[in-house]
């Protein structure tokens, strides 16, 4: 479309057929400069023409357009005239905004339609929150926002029985909402403002899932409030749709928090329970397995077994693509916001992936607790930081009584001793080790080949300084 047009098109009707006509066929640039014409002839088209305009430039994802739609809306707010959108077409522009990484713009839009009193339903608020929480300074925004709407329903400000307060209620920040909020916090390092969001949810009636649980117990953690964190340990305990990975979660927030707070007893006995009860399972499961495989051999045909392996392959495909933007028009048949509330269910799962790579100190086995080489690393180094090698004898004495490790080099006194090394302290390692010999134990060959080659090192190390020095040097020192 040439700028012919722009001369041509004097009747304001005209120039907003021209600017429909310039949308449908993606013509950006020249729907945009005859809106500016128009806005000069006559001010903002009729309010069909400009929402489509708007939804177009949020279908495009492309940020020159959004910014534009924007400034249009920032504009039309300035001069009263802000009942020309519809409440889905700012809903709709939000979306697009939070997930080109607009986190400000979204939130402002979105600020707005409460401002109208034109409140957006939690289903479709879900997804660009999901997408603000990708970034720390999104993800904060995001947790204002929980905070800021959350205000309007604490202490029952808002009565459910009135049907006038339907559209308000629809608002209401809920469990999805408030844990993909929790989750941007905990990722970007931003978990004080998590912490206020979990003080708030109680107030406004949020329901606590397993997932949330899981969220609370990091956030705890990370805080130091050992005390909320052991206070959710019977909530754990009682959950039955747990996962492994989640339980793992729980205490391992429990376990480092433990060792944060430099109680090493709570950290040993917690160990040492893993220990045990892990000891406890694997006689069971010995016991057990001769008849189990017997009857699994004779019982479960080899189709089943395929079809068992291959079905979380299946589940895959069927979910949600968050990579696929919707257009306008899916949106809006879309009334309950299924699709969106579906987006953002998969991005929290994304979320939840990153959370389990911190996971460091504990893992399970067949969904038993286990403590790992780098839970002895940290317990060991924070009793020979605190100078207690007879308190550290002691837990490696009952460890080795409760562990039974697949090789002598995978014990616990193994990778305690190996941590000594590696941080040169050489005389705690045989501290250790003798306070080891007087109780009976002894450690595997491996462990004193270790110590004799790094000795060999040392002093292979401190003769060849001497032999810098030179001879006469080195009786000069002998001397004194």
């Amino acid at each position: 479309m040439a700028g012919t047009i722009l001369l041509q098109a004097q009747d304001p009707a005209k120039l907003s057929m021209e600017i429909q006509n310039a949308i449908e066929k993606h013509s950006y640039d020249d729907a945009w400069r005859l809106f500016e014409q128009h806005m000069q002839m006559e001010g903002f088209p009729r309010k069909s023409v400009l929402n489509k305009l708007l939804t177009s430039y949020a279908e495009s994802l492309d940020f020159q357009w959004l910014e534009k739609a924007h400034r249009l809306v920032e504009q039309a707010f300035e001069e009263g005239k802000q009942t020309l959108f519809e409440k889905e077409t700012l809903i709709y522009l939000s979306y697009a905004l939070a997930r080109c990484g607009s986190t400000v713009l979204a939130s402002i839009l979105l600020r707005k339609l409460v401002g109208m009193e034109e409140y957006p339903p939690v289903a479709a608020c879900s997804a660009f929150l999901a997408h603000m929480s990708q970034s720390p300074p999104g993800a904060y925004l995001a947790a204002e926002l929980i905070l800021e709407i959350g205000y309007l329903f604490q202490d029952n400000r808002v009565d459910p029985r009135k049907k006038s307060n339907a559209p308000l209620i629809a608002m209401k920040p809920n469990t999805l909402t408030c844990t993909i909020a929790l989750a941007g916090c905990l990722l970007s390092g931003t978990t004080r403002k998590a912490e206020q969001l979990l003080d708030m949810m109680p107030r406004i009636g949020v329901k606590t899932d397993s997932t949330l649980l899981i969220i609370m117990a990091h956030i705890y953690g990370r805080n130091g409030r050992r005390e909320e964190l052991k206070k959710l340990k019977r909530h754990i305990d009682e959950a039955h749709n747990l996962t492994d990975a989640q339980f793992r979660q729980y205490y391992n927030c429990l376990l480092t928090c433990h060792l944060k707070f430099g109680d090493l007893d709570s950290a040993s006995q917690m160990v040492l329970e893993m220990l045990k009860k892990a000891k406890e399972a694997r006689n069971s499961l010995a016991a057990a397995t001769f008849f189990f495989e017997a009857v699994e051999d004779r019982n479960v045909p080899p189709s089943r077994q395929v079809s068992d392996a291959t079905e979380p392959d299946n589940l895959e495909k069927d979910r949600t693509n968050p990579s696929h933007f919707i257009s306008f028009e899916e949106f809006l048949r879309n009334r309950k916001f299924m699709r969106t509330e579906a987006e953002a269910k998969e991005m929290l799962r994304s979320l939840l992936v990153n959370l389990q790579e911190h996971v460091e100190i504990i893992a399970t086995e067949r969904g038993i607790l286990q403590p790992t080489e780098r839970s002895y690393v940290k317990l060991a180094k924070a009793f020979l930081e605190s100078g207690k090698i007879r308190e550290l004898a002691e837990f490696l004495i009952k460890a080795e009584k409760e562990d039974s490790p697949a090789s002598a080099d995978d014990s616990a006194l193994v990778h305690v001793i190996n941590c000594c090394i590696s941080l040169g302290w050489l005389d705690q390692a045989h501290d250790l080790l003798d306070e080891m010999r007087f109780s009976g134990i002894t450690a595997s060959s491996s462990v004193f080949s270790s110590l004799q080659k790094i000795g060999q090192l040392r002093l292979h190390h401190f003769l060849r300084k001497f032999r810098k020095l030179g001879f006469s040097s080195i009786l000069a020192v002998m001397k004194h």
